[in-house]
């Protein structure tokens, strides 16, 4: 059977991955939200729930599309670690995640992380002039 190249089916992926997260319809959202742990702490104040979808909401409108990134990730079965964002007070901001197989032992992982880091707090201040901070 003739199937489509991998490079159309990853994308027609990247697309269906970024479609369903998107802009999830609200009573899709509902239903999710409703099994939220946190949900069932407003789960009787009308008011309070309507603030928490608006918010919700608006934190899905306003996401990066890492779609096509984030469907490569599962293809190469590489797993993410958790972000790492740097900020200054000037308001310059960087992020970078970091993945890689989940064989990676843990002491290269954090050796990894520890390399990004350098290189990145050399390369604000070698540009910027300026030493940033970690950012949670």
């Amino acid at each position: 059977m003739k199937t489509l190249p991998d490079a159309a089916c990853q994308r027609a992926a990247a697309s269906l991955y970024r479609y369903l997260t998107s802009d999830p319809p609200p009573t899709a959202a509902d239903g999710f939200l409703s099994t939220h742990p946190a949900w069932k702490e407003i789960a009787d104040d009308v008011q309070r729930k309507a603030a928490a979808r608006a918010r919700v909401h608006e934190l899905v409108a306003g996401a990066a599309d890492v779609a096509e990134w984030a469907v490569g990730l599962g293809d190469a079965g590489l797993t993410p670690f958790e972000s790492h964002t740097w900020g200054t007070a000037a308001g310059v901001d960087f992020a970078v995640q970091i993945a890689a197989s989940p064989d990676l032992l843990p002491a290269h992982r954090r050796e990894l992380i520890r390399a990004v880091h350098t290189a990145v707090q050399n390369t604000y201040e070698r540009f910027l002039g300026q030493v940033p901070d970690p950012r949670p």
